[in-house]
C-alpha cells in the first residue's frame, strides 16, 4: 500500500492564498511575510502502469520530468524490476540530491518488488519494511511505532487487501481528523488531503469511491451528547486521473442541510489540470462504496481521543446516507447506528481499547 498527502509548498505568490479542503482560510495559519506557504495540492502518487506506483516527495517540477519520463517509457514497454533500476542510475545523480521516492513494481512473474531512492527505511514489527519520505516523515514514523494492530472493518470478514485498505483509511482519516482540529501538519508542510494506492486484480490502483464523514461528541456520564450529525464530509473520487474532492460543511443552526460546499480538482503530477476540467467536473455524490466515520470523543475525565468506524456499503447504504436536494444537501443517520457508536464509545470511557489513537 502507498499513502500520501495532497499539499504543495514554496514560496508565497504575490496575491495568491492556496485553498485545502481542511482549512477554511490559510491566511490565518501563514500570515504576510512568511517565506514559505502551501501552494496547492497535487497528487503524490503516481500510476505509471498496471504495474508501477510510486509516491514522491521534492521539488514539483524536477518530478514532472522524471515521472512524465516514466510514464511515456512504460507505455511503450513497460518496466520490470531490473529496466526500472537501470533508468534510475542512468538520471543525472544529483536529481537524488532534490527528490525521493517509494514504490513498487511487478515483474512478469507477478512478484512484487519494493524500490526507493532518497528515503528513509523504516523497520517495523506489525507492518514489516516501511518506506517515509517528506516533512511529514517523522510524525508517521510515530504512527507507525505506536500501532498496535490492523484496525477492522465493521461489516465484512477481511482478505489481506482489505485489511490494507481498513489499514490506510483508519490512517489517513485520523491524519485528517488532527488536522481539522490544529494545522500542525500544516505547518510542517504536509497534508490537505490523502490517497490511498493498492494492488487489486493484478493491477496497482487508487483507493476510489470513499467518503469521509467527521463528528463531534463528548462522553458525559452514561450519556453521549453534542450534534449526533457529522460536521464535515470529505467525497474522494477519480475521474480518470484527476483527483476530485467535494468537501461539505453542515451548519449546526440548520443540522440538515449542508451550509458550505468546494470542490477540488488535484491532477497527477505527470500533467496539469486540463481547461475542461477547471469548470466541467459533474459534482459527485456523497454516498460511496466506503463509509469512514471518525469521531473526536471528549471524555469527562479529560481524555481526547479518535473512535473509528468504517464500513464497506457496495450496495445498501444503511448507517448514514446523503442526498442532494435544492439548496444543499440532507443527511439520514441509522438510529442504529448511532446507538453501536454510543454503546462503543460509551465502552471506551473505561479502559481505551486500540481501535482509539490518541
Amino acid at each position: 500500500m502507498l499513502l500520501a498527502d495532497l499539499l504543495l509548498s514554496g514560496q508565497p505568490l504575490p496575491g495568491v492564498i492556496a485553498a485545502v479542503p481542511t482549512a477554511d482560510d490559510l491566511s490565518t495559519v501563514f500570515p504576510p511575510g512568511e517565506t514559505r506557504v502551501p501552494r496547492g495540492l497535487c497528487q503524490k502518487i503516481a500510476i505509471v502502469g498496471d504495474n508501477l506506483m510510486l509516491g514522491w516527495t521534492g521539488p514539483c517540477d524536477i518530478v514532472h520530468d522524471v515521472i512524465s519520463g516514466l510514464v511515456r517509457q512504460s507505455a511503450a514497454q513497460p518496466f520490470t524490476n531490473d529496466t526500472l533500476r537501470r533508468y534510475f542510475d542512468g538520471l543525472n545523480q544529483s536529481v537524488w540530491k532534490e527528490i525521493g521516492l517509494v514504490g513498487f513494481i511487478r515483474d512478469p512473474d507477478r512478484r512484487i518488488a519494493q524500490f526507493g531512492r532518497s528515503y528513509l527505511e523504516l523497520s517495523t514489527e506489525l507492518f514489516g519494511r516501511v518506506g517515509l519520505l517528506g516533512s511529514g516523515h517523522g510524525d508517521f514514523e510515530k504512527f507507525f511505532r505506536h500501532a498496535q494492530q490492523l484496525p477492522k472493518a465493521d461489516n465484512i470478514v477481511m482478505n489481506a487487501l482489505q485489511r490494507s485498505i481498513s489499514f490506510g483509511l483508519h490512517m489517513s482519516g485520523s491524519l485528517l481528523r488532527f488536522e481539522l482540529a490544529t494545522p500542525a501538519s500544516l505547518k510542517k508542510f504536509y497534508g490537505g488531503g490523502y490517497e490511498i494506492a493498492v494492488s487489486e486484480s493484478g493491477k496497482f490502483k487508487k483507493l476510489d469511491d470513499v467518503t469521509y464523514a467527521f463528528w463531534w461528541i463528548k462522553a458525559v456520564g452514561p450519556k453521549l451528547r453534542g450534534n449526533l450529525l457529522p460536521s464535515k464530509v470529505f467525497r474522494y473520487s477519480y475521474k480518470d486521473d484527476l483527483l476530485i474532492i467535494r468537501s461539505v460543511a453542515f451548519d449546526g443552526s440548520a443540522p440538515r442541510a449542508a451550509a458550505r460546499e468546494q470542490l477540488f480538482r488535484v491532477p497527477p503530477v505527470y500533467r496539469d489540470l486540463r481547461p475542461d476540467e477547471e469548470t466541467g467536473t459533474a459534482l459527485p455524490p456523497l454516498n460511496s462504496r466506503w463509509l469512514c466515520n471518525y469521531f473526536l470523543v471528549h471524555f469527562a475525565d479529560g481524555r481526547v481521543a479518535i473512535f473509528t468506524k468504517v464500513f464497506h456499503q457496495p450496495q445498501e447504504k444503511q448507517w448514514v446516507r446523503f442526498e442532494d436536494v435544492p439548496g444543499g444537501v440532507t443527511v439520514a443517520v441509522s438510529q442504529k447506528f448511532l446507538e453501536e457508536i454510543s454503546r462503543e464509545v460509551l465502552h471506551e470511557s473505561g479502559v481505551l481499547d486500540k481501535k482509539v489513537v490518541h
